[in-house]
């Protein structure tokens, strides 16, 4: 399923160097969770983080909180993040 994007005249996301790494963060971490976008175990949730902190160093804090957050979101929507 692809979800058209609003433009970037519209755009409100503007972390453009986590956009970027969005996708392959995505891949890295949805294995993890199940269709629902629950974590399978605590073990897979703190897997997943220092997954993502070893993957991206730049990604610490609120962000990765934030971006583990949206992985979830998306994996429980059905959808799959493509590269644009």
């Amino acid at each position: 399923m692809t979800v058209e994007s609003i433009g970037l005249d519209n755009e409100q996301r503007t972390d453009c160097q986590l956009r970027t790494v969005f996708v392959e963060a995505f891949e890295l971490v949805a294995p993890s969770l199940d269709e629902s976008g629950n974590w399978l175990s605590m073990a897979h949730e703190i897997m997943a983080m220092e997954a993502i902190e070893q993957r991206f160093p730049e990604i610490t804090g609120t962000r990765l909180m934030a971006t583990l957050v949206t992985i979830a979101g998306v994996r429980a929507s059905g959808r799959t993040p493509v590269q644009s």
